[in-house]
């Protein structure tokens, strides 16, 4: 049950929704903390360099220059530390320090050493980060060069600090989004996937429930458009199966009354040759020839369903085939044992995809249902001609002919048009398969003035 729910739609959803939360919050945060810091430390950089330029202007060379400078301007003595160290080349100068920059090198240890990070942006061994500018001016004095050595840190602390608030507040929104967005996102693949649930409930109610199985029906719902479609083909999935189900189904029971007739028959005639045969011998020839033609009637049927169950679920070899030089051989080879005239109308040189051996099945099943149907010194005619996609085979009759709601009908299991012409219902089933299995279509039209035209066609070769 568990893992059935880890793998539904709504969580899968709701996975994807989670990682491309997160990939989304990784890259905001990113890039948020990266433009924040960036115009944090520009500022600084802007504040550091503007003091040192004020160094450089005022050339600081003894205490009262340097006292009059510190005093003349308001600097950040909290984070901005200044040292200026006069004639630095000689060692003989003065090194003055803003307020708290000797406190700030001794408790951060803050050397020239300290490796660079980023540009001017270094980091102590007690981990202080700071931003550090020096710079070095050299003046001629009486020809004694001197210069005065100007070192401005700016302490990192309070941006450190402030990228860490940053990041604690987007981390805070981007975990509340996540909960209540993850939550919000599974209620909502929940509720789109409601009709696909209800369908697949409804699907196994109605197979279970073996009553109603053959004519269930699923629910159609209005949204979303997917699973209303879905539910439709569904549907015309489950008629075209019910209708196949009811197919077989009568096509069984049919099946056992056909055989059922010909057993009882001749169960009784072997019990009045049993009671009987001593006395009235007579009788016995008479019920050996009821039993021969009966158990022959018995073997052709069982023989056509063979071949129906065959031609059903077995996929035919197709190739190309002439078919001009083979509907010609066949009739040629069954005309002397038909009963009626044969005449034929044959296309020259078409050839088709299909399978021979199955053409030959086909071809003598219809010669066979048409000379039952046809009058006694009546033609039958057959064709081969090609429309340039398909070779078209006809087979026509002079017989009475099949009416309009008859002509699908006649391809049924067992059904047939006349019951006084002998025949068991499966010769023109077998021909429909077979048909079918070579991808080719049959139909029947009106033969003028009277009887009917079988139309069979097959994919010509390409």
């Amino acid at each position: 049950m568990t893992k059935t729910l880890f793998n539904s739609s709504a969580a899968r959803i709701t996975r994807v929704y989670a990682l491309m939360l997160v990939i989304v919050t990784l890259l905001t945060s990113a890039a948020v903390i990266s433009y924040a810091g960036a115009n944090l430390i520009h500022v600084r950089q802007e504040a550091t360099e503007s003091t040192m330029k004020g160094l450089k202007r005022s050339f600081i060379g003894d205490r009262s220059m340097w006292n009059w400078w510190r005093f003349s301007r308001a600097n950040d003595t909290k984070n901005t530390f200044i040292r200026v160290i006069t004639n630095p080349v000689h060692k003989k100068g003065q090194t003055f320090y803003s307020k708290n920059a000797q406190r700030f090198l001794k408790k951060s240890k803050a050397k020239p050493s300290d490796p660079l990070l980023l540009g001017h942006i270094a980091r102590s061994k007690n981990n202080v980060y700071y931003y550090h500018l020096k710079s070095v001016t050299k003046q001629d004095v009486k020809e004694n060069e001197t210069g005065v050595q100007y070192d401005v840190w700016l302490r990192l602390d309070d941006v450190i600090d402030l990228m860490g608030k940053i990041v604690a507040t987007i981390l805070g929104i981007a975990l509340l989004s996540f909960i209540i967005g993850t939550a919000l996102i599974y209620w909502v693949a929940k509720r789109l996937n409601r009709p696909l649930v209800q369908l697949t409930r409804s699907s196994k109610i109605h197979t279970k429930d073996v009553e109603t199985a053959g004519t269930a029906q699923l629910p159609v719902p209005k949204t979303p458009q997917e699973v209303h479609d879905l539910s439709i083909e569904f549907n015309h999935l489950l008629a075209s199966l019910n209708q196949r189900s009811e197919a077989d189904r009568q096509f069984v029971s049919n099946a056992s009354h056909e055989l059922r007739t010909p057993i009882a028959g001749i169960r009784g005639h072997v019990e009045m040759i049993k009671r009987h045969g001593d006395e009235h011998p007579e009788i016995i020839p008479t019920s050996l020839d009821f039993i021969d033609k009966e158990s022959k009637r018995m073997q052709t049927m069982i023989e056509n369903l063979l071949k129906l169950s065959r031609a059903s679920q077995r996929s035919l070899a197709l190739s190309d085939v002439d078919l001009s030089e083979t509907v010609t051989g066949i009739v040629e080879r069954y005309r002397d044992g038909l009963k009626r005239p044969i005449e034929l109308a044959i296309t020259p040189d078409v050839k088709a995809r299909t399978n021979a051996d199955s053409v030959q099945q086909i071809l003598v099943s219809l010669l066979d249902n048409a000379q039952k149907y046809s009058p006694t010194g009546s033609d039958i005619r057959v064709g081969l001609t090609s429309d340039g996609q398909y070779a078209i085979m006809t087979m026509a009759d002079q017989g009475r002919g099949i009416t309009d709601n008859q002509k699908t009908k006649v391809f049924d299991r067992f059904y047939r048009v006349d019951q006084e012409i002998p025949g068991n219902g499966l010769g023109l089933a077998i021909v429909k398969q077979l048909v079918v299995s070579n991808h080719g279509q049959i139909k029947i039209v009106d033969n003028a003035p009277q009887g009917s035209i079988f139309q069979v066609s097959f994919p010509i070769s390409m």
